[in-house]
C-alpha cells in the first residue's frame, strides 16, 4: 500500500511539472500571437470555475477546479491604437472531455461523465466580434465540442455575430506552423467581414 502511495505521489510531482511546462508553452504562444497581430494582453478571466482563491480569500469548500484555473481560460486583447471597436479573444480549451462527455446534464464534479483523455483534445478558440459579446453564450455552445465544426459564428436578437474559429493546439507546435494557422485566420476573419487583424512586419 505505501509504494503504492509513493508512486502515486511522485505522479502528482511528475503532474505539476508537465503543467507548469504546459502553461509557460501557451503563455509564450500568446505573447507571440500579441506580437504578430500588433495587439495588446489586457487582461484574462478563468471561465470553468471560479478564479484562483488568492490573498486570504477563499475557503476549503471552493471547487478542486477553482485552483486550476488554465483548464478553460480567456485571453483577452485590445488594438494598440483603438481605430476599431473590436473585441479579441483566445479561449484556451485544454480539455474538451466535459463537453465532448454528458453535455446535456454535464456535472463538472463529475469527472465519470467527462469523454476519455484519448478521445478528447486541447484548443485554441479565436473569439472575434463589434457589438456582440456573450462569452457564456459561447460555453454552452455545442461547437465546444471537439468534433464539432471548428468555425462557427454565435449571434444575438439583432443579427450581431461573434465570429468563432477553433484549432488545435497542436497546430500551434512551431513557429512554422503557428505562422499557418495565423494566416489562415486573417484570411478567415476577412471572409466574414473583418479586416482589423493583420499580421506584422517582421525584422529581417
Amino acid at each position: 500500500m505505501q509504494n503504492n502511495f509513493d508512486k502515486v505521489m511522485q505522479d502528482v510531482r511528475a503532474s505539476f511539472r508537465l503543467l507548469y511546462l504546459y502553461n509557460k508553452r501557451v503563455l509564450d504562444l500568446m505573447k507571440y500571437i500579441s506580437s504578430r497581430f500588433g495587439i495588446n494582453y489586457v487582461g484574462g478571466w478563468a471561465k470553468y470555475s471560479e478564479p484562483t482563491p488568492r490573498n486570504g480569500r477563499g475557503c476549503l469548500n471552493n471547487w478542486a477546479w477553482d485552483w486550476l484555473n488554465m483548464y478553460l481560460y480567456e485571453f483577452h486583447f485590445e488594438q494598440k491604437q483603438k481605430t476599431d471597436n473590436i473585441n479579441f479573444s483566445i479561449l484556451l480549451q485544454s480539455d474538451t472531455g466535459m463537453w465532448d462527455g454528458n453535455f446535456d446534464t454535464k456535472d463538472k464534479l463529475n469527472m465519470g461523465n467527462y469523454e476519455s483523455i484519448e478521445k478528447s483534445k486541447t484548443r485554441l478558440i479565436f473569439v472575434i466580434s463589434t457589438k456582440y459579446w456573450d462569452f457564456n453564450a459561447l460555453l454552452k455552445c455545442e461547437n465546444m465540442k471537439s468534433q464539432s465544426q471548428n468555425d462557427f459564428s454565435i449571434q444575438d436578437g439583432s443579427g450581431n455575430r461573434m465570429v468563432c474559429k477553433a484549432f488545435d493546439l497542436v497546430s500551434f507546435k512551431d513557429e512554422s506552423n503557428t505562422e499557418q494557422v495565423l494566416n489562415s485566420y486573417v484570411e478567415y476573419i476577412k471572409e466574414n467581414g473583418f479586416d482589423c487583424l493583420s499580421l506584422q512586419e517582421r525584422d529581417a
